[in-house]
């Protein structure tokens, strides 16, 4: 595992490593049909060898040299690239990843949305094909406006998606009045698009210092109060923050640490925006 500037991370963890066999358990369960599923999906099944359980390990173990995570390498491609200045691997150790697909000789599709709701009637269809193929593993449908709510509400309730990805920011929040609880009740995954609402949050907030009760949620910034509002309600998924910058990444990264406001703490955390 290296950085954006090539550094490695840590020391490898070499196939002969076994600290992940946990994890290898852990994926297994991941995949409907457990082991038979993975080995259609990627073409091999979990081990503590591969790379695959090794990344969910270090997620446990080493959070922070996750989140700096930029490229992912065997030891012997790692040279390779050194040498040659070519990043590659061969089809064996890229199966090994979780991520290539056996059936398809490339790497896997997980999630395929069609992008607010354009030609959303005739691409259907074709998503449809696609995931009984095992083309994709997951499709949806996305919308980053308000006037797009209903129809995509609509959309949920007939069609059977997997995911969808809405606008939902700690100062916009319609989608909680009947699009997630929506989602919610029928299993559909949920990914929230402009959690800072178009930069609105920082608008309002930035002068202000973080709340004692805010504090001690471990949330040390603007963003991390309105990352922990919005994953914190139950349909969600996770969140897609737009990031330009390093060290925006880590910021927004440790709002993923530490405890989520339960729901006497979010209705606080609104009331903070609607006052500002």
């Amino acid at each position: 595992m290296t950085d954006a500037a090539g550094t490695p991370l840590r020391p490898a963890k070499l196939w002969n490593d076994t600290e992940s066999a946990p994890d290898a358990g852990w994926l297994l369960g991941q995949l409907d049909g457990a082991a038979a599923a993975w080995a259609r999906a990627c073409g091999s099944v979990p081990v503590a060898a591969f790379t695959i359980t090794k990344l969910s390990w270090l997620h446990r173990k080493e959070p922070d040299a996750f989140s700096r995570i930029a490229r992912v390498m065997l030891p012997h491609d790692f040279l390779a690239w050194r040498v040659t200045g070519e990043l590659g691997t061969d089809r064996g150790d890229a199966s090994g990843t979780g991520y290539w697909s056996a059936a398809t000789e490339d790497y896997r599709l997980d999630l395929l949305q069609i992008h607010n709701m354009a030609g959303v009637e005739e691409m259907l269809p074709v998503l449809r094909e696609w995931k009984q193929a095992a083309r994709i593993r997951y499709y949806g449908v996305t919308t980053s406006s308000a006037r797009q709510h209903d129809a995509l509400a609509r959309l949920v309730q007939r069609e059977p998606l997997d995911f969808i990805q809405v606008d939902y920011a700690i100062d916009n929040r319609a989608v909680e009045a009947r699009l997630l609880p929506l989602a919610q009740d029928r299993g559909v995954g949920v990914l929230t698009n402009l959690p800072f609402g178009r930069g609105r949050v920082f608008q309002a907030l930035r002068r202000r210092p973080i709340p004692e009760w805010a504090a001690a949620l471990g949330i040390a910034s603007w963003a991390q109060f309105a990352l922990k509002y919005v994953v914190s309600h139950p349909a969600v998924t996770c969140a897609i923050p737009g990031t330009a910058r390093l060290a925006y990444l880590n910021d927004n990264l440790r709002a993923a640490r530490g405890p989520l406001p339960d729901e006497a703490t979010r209705r606080r955390m609104a009331a903070l925006i609607d006052a500002a």
